[in-house]
C-alpha cells in the first residue's frame, strides 16, 4: 500500500467527523493538512538535530532562501490567476501557461548555473552551496509545478486532495532526511529530503487534473496562451513585485548570516526561525481567517473595525506573552535539552528574538491592508522591512561585531518595522474614518 493510498483512507475516515458547512469544512481540511505536515516536522526536529550539524542546516537555509526567492519567477505569478476565470478552458490555458513558463525558467536556471558557475562561486553566499548548486533547478522545477497545480486544485475545491498532498510531502521529506541522516549523507540528505518532499503530491494533483480536464488541453495553443498572458498581465507586473519583496524580507537574513558569519550561524538562525514561526503561523492563520471574515462586513464602519482589531490584538498579546517570556528567560536551556548541546546558540537566538515573534503574532495575524484597499501601504511596508533587515545585519558586519550581535541588530530592526506597521494601520483606519464621515 502506497503512502498516498494510506493517507487517502485516513482522510476519508476523518472527513466523516468534519463540520457540514462547506466553507468551514474546507478551511478545516486545509488547516488540518498543514498542521499535521508541519507538526511532524516539529516532532522529528530533535532527531534531525542529532543526525545533522548546524553547518548542515546552514547549507539547507541558503538553499531554501535562494529557492523561495527564485520561485517568484517560476511562472511569474500567473498561478494566482488560475482560480479566477469562470470557464474551465481559460483556467486550463493559464495552468498550461504556468507549466510552459516553469519549463523555460527551469532550463534558464540550469543554463545560468552552467555558464556562470565560476562567477557564482565567487559570490560569498553562493560559494557555500556550490557543490550542491545543481539541485537548485531540480527543486525549482518541482516546487513550481506543485505550486501551479495547487492553485488549480483550489479552483476545483478538492481541498481534501490538497491536504493529503501536504501530509504526503511532510512524511516523504522527513523519512528521506531521517534515512539519509542515519547513512551520514550530511547536508545532501537535508537537501534531497526537501526536494523529494516537494515533489510528493505532484503526481496526485496531475492525475486529478488529467482525469477532469484532459479534453480541454486539445484546445490549448500558442494563441490561447498569448491571450491569457495578456489578459492577466497584472499578475507578473504587480503581484510578482509585492510577492518578491515579502519573500526577500523573510529569506534574506539566512543568506546574509551564511555569507557574513558562516553556515553554522545560518543553521542556528534557521532552526530558530523554523520552530518559532510554525506555531505562530498556525495560530495566526486561524485568527486572521476569523478577522478577515468579520472585517469584510465592517469595511463601511471603520470605528467598529478598529474596535475589533484592538480586541483581537489584545487577545493575541495575552496568548503569546506567556510562551514569549518562557523562551526569553529559558530558551538556551530548553534548546540544549530538546535538540542537543550543539544547538545552545539557537536557544540564545530565541531569547533575543522572542519579542520579535510576539509582535509578528499580534500584527501579521490581524493587519491586512488589502481589507481596506491600501495595497500601497502593504507594498511600502514590505520594502521598508527588507531595507531594515539588510541594514540591521550589515551594520553589525561593518562594525566588526559577532553573529550574536547581528541577531540582536536584526531583532531590533524587526521590532521597529512591526511597530511602524501598527502605526501605518492606525493611520489608514483614521483616514477611512474621516472619509466615511
Amino acid at each position: 500500500m502506497t503512502t498516498e493510498t494510506l493517507l487517502g483512507r485516513i482522510a476519508r475516515r476523518i472527513r466523516d467527523f468534519l463540520p457540514k458547512d462547506r466553507f468551514v469544512r474546507s478551511a478545516t481540511i486545509l488547516a488540518g493538512g498543514t498542521i499535521l505536515a508541519q507538526g511532524m516536522g516539529v516532532i522529528v526536529a530533535p532527531v534531525l538535530t542529532r543526525l545533522y550539524s548546524p553547518g548542515d542546516f546552514g547549507i539547507l537555509a541558503v538553499y531554501s532562501s535562494i529557492l523561495f526567492i527564485s520561485l517568484n519567477f517560476a511562472s511569474f505569478r500567473y498561478e494566482f490567476a488560475i482560480p479566477i476565470p469562470e470557464d474551465n478552458q481559460t483556467a486550463v490555458d493559464l495552468l498550461c501557461l504556468c507549466i510552459v513558463s516553469i519549463l523555460i525558467t527551469s532550463a534558464l536556471f540550469l543554463l545560468g548555473i552552467l555558464f556562470f558557475y565560476n562567477e557564482l562561486g565567487r559570490i560569498q553566499q553562493l560559494s557555500l552551496l556550490m557543490q550542491f548548486i545543481w539541485l537548485l533547478p531540480v527543486g525549482f522545477f518541482f516546487a513550481g509545478i506543485y505550486q501551479a497545480l495547487n492553485y488549480w486544485a483550489v479552483r476545483e475545491r478538492v481541498y481534501s486532495l490538497i491536504a493529503r498532498t501536504r501530509i504526503s510531502q511532510g512524511v516523504t521529506g522527513i523519512v528521506t532526511q531521517l534515512v539519509l541522516g542515519v547513512l551520514k549523507f550530511g547536508p545532501l540528505g537535508l537537501l534531497l529530503g526537501q526536494i523529494i518532499g516537494q515533489s510528493a503530491g505532484v503526481g496526485s494533483l496531475a492525475r486529478q487534473f488529467w482525469n477532469k480536464d484532459k479534453n480541454n488541453i486539445n484546445f490549448v495553443s500558442v494563441t490561447t496562451l498569448r491571450t491569457v498572458a495578456c489578459r492577466y498581465k497584472d499578475f507578473p507586473l504587480y503581484q510578482s513585485n509585492a510577492s518578491l519583496l515579502n519573500t526577500a524580507g523573510l529569506q534574506m537574513p539566512a543568506l546574509l548570516f551564511a555569507g557574513c558569519y558562516g553556515v553554522e550561524v545560518a543553521g542556528w538562525f534557521y532552526l530558530t526561525q523554523q520552530l518559532l514561526a510554525m506555531p505562530i503561523a498556525l495560530v495566526g492563520t486561524s485568527i486572521s481567517k476569523v478577522f478577515l471574515g468579520e472585517a469584510a462586513r465592517m469595511i463601511r464602519e471603520p470605528l467598529k473595525l478598529q474596535k475589533l482589531f484592538r480586541k483581537i490584538n489584545l487577545k493575541l498579546l495575552l496568548i503569546g506573552i506567556g510562551p514569549c517570556l518562557i523562551l526569553a528567560v529559558g530558551g538556551q536551556w530548553i534548546f540544549k535539552f530538546v535538540f542537543g548541546a550543539q544547538w545552545v546558540q539557537s536557544g540564545v537566538y530565541v531569547q533575543v528574538m522572542a519579542f520579535v515573534f510576539l509582535l509578528k503574532l499580534t500584527t501579521d495575524s490581524v493587519i491586512n491592508f488589502a481589507i481596506i484597499e491600501r495595497q500601497d501601504l502593504s507594498f511600502s511596508w514590505a520594502l521598508m522591512r527588507l531595507v531594515f533587515v539588510v541594514l540591521g545585519i550589515m551594520t553589525a558586519v561593518w562594525c566588526g561585531l559577532s553573529g550574536f550581535w547581528a541577531v540582536v541588530f536584526f531583532a531590533g530592526t524587526m521590532i521597529i518595522s512591526y511597530m511602524i506597521k501598527y502605526v501605518m494601520w492606525g493611520y489608514a483606519i483614521r483616514q477611512l474614518i474621516v472619509k466615511m464621515e
